[in-house]
């Protein structure tokens, strides 16, 4: 839903030339916003193409006393992305 709300306002507005994602939470929600900046940063930038360039999109995420969500491999592979 979130993508189909921003693709259309660029439809009707002019599109930017950098775009940011910023996800945040604490505690159970600091555990969500990492797996969804995960999820932006791995799965939906493509998704965002035909707004703006791949290259410049960020995703940011900023957490506060999140919980271990994933194992040992899955952390490294989620830092990976995320830088």
């Amino acid at each position: 839903v979130l993508m189909e709300r921003i693709r259309n306002y660029y439809k009707e507005n002019d599109k930017p030339h950098a775009l940011e994602i910023v996800t945040t939470g604490h505690s159970l929600g600091a555990g969500l916003a990492e797996l969804a900046a995960y999820y932006y940063k791995t799965k939906q930038l493509k998704e965002f193409s035909d707004i703006v360039s791949p290259s410049h999109i960020s995703v940011k995420t900023y957490t506060f006393a999140a919980p271990a969500i994933v194992d040992e491999s899955s952390k490294e592979t989620i830092e990976t992305a995320l830088g």
